[in-house]
């Protein structure tokens, strides 16, 4: 996996005015890596871990970019919560990326899918 970290990008940007509801660095690389596991799930690698509690407590709006050597090719999300809360947001916004980002081709799936299995 260290291969498919270093080449690809997954930037999440929580979509919220209040910002007391700021993560600490811990948090935020925990809601990270569970991105990334739920990316590599959704493209044939192994089931991702369950997500990290503090995403599982409140419900949050976010956006999920995936780039591979700094460009974009696939992102989706909304500045509005369609789901309960933060875990289940990634995970569909990852799915809805991977499906319906125009900018997402074959090519790069099976680039993502080959670091995943090289890795």
């Amino acid at each position: 996996m260290k291969l498919l970290i270093a080449a690809i990008s997954i930037f999440i940007l929580i979509a919220e005015g209040d910002c007391s509801t700021a993560f600490t660095p811990a948090e935020s690389s925990s809601i990270l890596a569970y991105a990334k596991a739920v990316m590599v799930e959704h493209l044939g690698g192994e089931p991702a871990p369950p997500p990290p509690d503090i995403s599982k407590r409140k419900q949050l709006p976010c956006f999920v970019t995936f780039s591979i050597n700094r460009k974009v090719v696939a992102c989706f999300g909304s500045f509005v919560p369609r789901t309960q809360n933060l875990a289940d947001e990634i995970r569909a916004n990852v799915k809805m990326a991977l499906k319906n980002d125009r900018r997402r081709s074959e090519e790069h799936t099976s680039e993502l899918q080959s670091r995943i299995t090289n890795s």
